[in-house]
């Protein structure tokens, strides 16, 4: 509604999710899962930031796609979470042989 870019939307929905999270392991005084290596949570808040983009710019109301986003985001972690999905590390080029 602001009329901010559909990129500056999708930094900032993952930074609002993921620095949330951020906060809440640190107030509850666990390692912060954005912190754990291969963890989606930051991937799957991008999924959701995308989600909110795609239905408001299917002409659904703003509450509406921010409530879609929302369910997006949390079946998305859910999921994961489920299935125990985890993104690939990247640990370099092998080396010549």
């Amino acid at each position: 509604e602001a009329g901010a870019s559909w990129p500056v939307i999708l930094v900032m929905g993952v930074m609002t999710g993921s620095l949330g999270g951020l906060m809440r392991d640190v107030v509850a005084n666990e390692v912060p899962l954005l912190l754990k290596q291969g963890e989606p949570y930051a991937t799957c808040a991008l999924g959701g930031a995308g989600a909110l983009l795609a239905a408001h710019a299917s002409g659904i109301e703003p509450g509406k796609a921010a409530l879609i986003g929302a369910i997006f985001t949390f079946v998305l972690r859910g999921t994961a979470l489920a299935f125990g999905w985890h993104i690939p590390i990247y640990k370099g080029r092998p080396p010549r042989t």
